[in-house]
């Protein structure tokens, strides 16, 4: 028998079951190996293991590499004319001239910091909600990182886009994340 789940409703469900039934170490060890290994491009189950019941974590847990954001492309998009190097990658000046990195251990984050992210749509959307003036930076950071189409001009969804976020003392760093295919 197949039964068909509305998304926000299952994540919903997942979200409060987590806070009532306490999780065998059988069952932490197997959401531990499952949370990490779904395919976006073709998986239709995510495993999330929660540790903090606090918006932020719920926020990332719904939100970080979820298969059910992923929209495949109808072709795959063309490779760029020149590779650029990490170094002059600014996304016309969304980021921080020097400040691209390859791992998050690369950054000035300390563990602390690195074990809190914040998931970009809902952290942009909340303090547009609180004030708008200020986040506007933010979304347009956003909005020079999802422009870049690497050629690929006739493309409406971007290739990449900020999916994390860390507070750094009054830097932000993000994650830009490229299309998984």
């Amino acid at each position: 028998m197949l039964i068909r789940f509305r998304p926000a409703a299952v994540m919903t469900l997942i979200a409060l079951t987590l806070g009532i039934v306490p999780a065998g170490a059988d069952d932490v060890a197997l959401a531990r190996l499952l949370q990490g290994s779904p395919d976006r491009c073709s998986s239709r189950v995510m495993v999330r293991l929660i540790e903090r019941a606090d918006r932020a974590s719920l926020d990332v847990a719904a939100w970080d590499r979820n298969p059910l954001f992923h929209y495949p492309l109808d072709e795959p998009p063309s490779a760029p004319a020149t590779v650029p190097s990490l170094d002059g990658l600014t996304f016309a000046g969304a980021l921080a001239d020097g400040s691209v990195r390859d791992r998050l251990e690369q950054t000035p984050l300390t563990e602390a910091e690195r074990a809190h992210p914040l998931a970009w749509q809902p952290l942009t959307k909340y303090l547009a909600e609180w004030d708008y003036e200020l986040a506007t930076p933010l979304f347009m950071a956003a909005a020079g990182v999802s422009g870049e189409k690497w050629g690929n001009d006739e493309l409406v969804r971007p290739l990449q886009q900020i999916a994390l976020a860390w507070p750094h003392g009054d830097e932000l760093w993000v994650k830009v994340e490229f299309r998984p295919e």
